[in-house]
């Protein structure tokens, strides 16, 4: 087994547009996704992609820019029938706990990628729900303060990428194993105490995150929210046999020199 170490102190975790969190996302990672990325026009609301909404392949939804948030996610819940070519979707800063999660779109068979955004306080349905996307390659939850992997992800047939970073995971479930197709996943700034050695049943992993996210400053990175992955032993990646990049980060003392 061949594997680059990345160790590395700085890491854009939470990116406001989609083209940018994208890039982050799959840059240079050969995943199978049937829409190249800088051929698809990126459609920022509702009612711009309901011109024409055959045509829609992506639609990125910052609700931070949104006024009437919720009018936009129930418009989005009524209407997403009509984006027969709907591959791709985001929707992000979802600031609002109050806010109504778009069930419908966990129906929606089109759909290859998915990521919801700062979305704090999802319910367990929704997780038990995303199942139904047959079509589903790629699945992001960052920064939605999840304490727990739900389970129910892993029965997701087709899943080739997951990102859970900015989140407080402290462990990685054994079902994990039944994503044979498995090959990155991002647990950036979780609650990781060891190694997560369930990963090593994921035969066609290749690249795996589980760095902290703006240097190894503990204190800093729990001021502004940050849960903290404290790994210190790596032995079990003799276990891993596909890897090809790890993107770890050894902390320290934050009054040492920084390694």
């Amino acid at each position: 087994m061949k594997v680059i170490f990345v160790v590395s102190f700085v890491l854009t975790v939470i990116c406001t547009s989609c083209k940018s969190y994208l890039e982050y996302t799959v840059g240079t990672k050969e995943l199978d996704y049937s829409v190249k990325l800088n051929k698809v026009k990126r459609y920022s609301s509702i009612e711009a992609a309901l011109v024409n909404p055959w045509e829609v392949e992506f639609l990125d939804l910052n609700l931070q820019m949104i006024e009437d948030k919720q009018e936009a996610l129930t418009t989005l819940n009524e209407k997403i029938s009509q984006f027969k070519n709907l591959k791709k979707l985001v929707i992000s800063n979802a600031l609002d706990a109050n806010l109504i999660f778009p069930m419908d779109i966990l129906k929606h068979q089109p759909i290859e990628f998915l990521v919801i955004q700062s979305w704090q306080g999802l319910s367990p349905e929704i997780f038990n729900s995303l199942p139904q996307l047959k079509n589903l390659i790629f699945l992001g939850f960052p920064d939605c303060k999840l304490n727990k992997f739900p389970s129910s992800l892993c029965a997701i047939e087709k899943l080739q990428g997951l990102d859970f970073h900015a989140n407080c995971v402290e462990q990685v479930p054994e079902e994990i194993e039944q994503l044979k197709d498995l090959r990155t996943i991002d647990l950036t700034n979780n609650g990781l105490r060891s190694f997560p050695i369930e990963l090593s049943a994921c035969k066609k992993l290749q690249w795996l995150d589980i760095n902290n996210a703006e240097g190894n400053n503990v204190e800093l990175l729990k001021s502004h929210g940050f849960c903290v992955n404290l790994i210190s032993d790596f032995r079990a990646l003799k276990n891993f046999e596909s890897l090809k990049s790890v993107t770890v980060l050894k902390l320290v003392d934050s009054n040492k020199r920084k390694e």
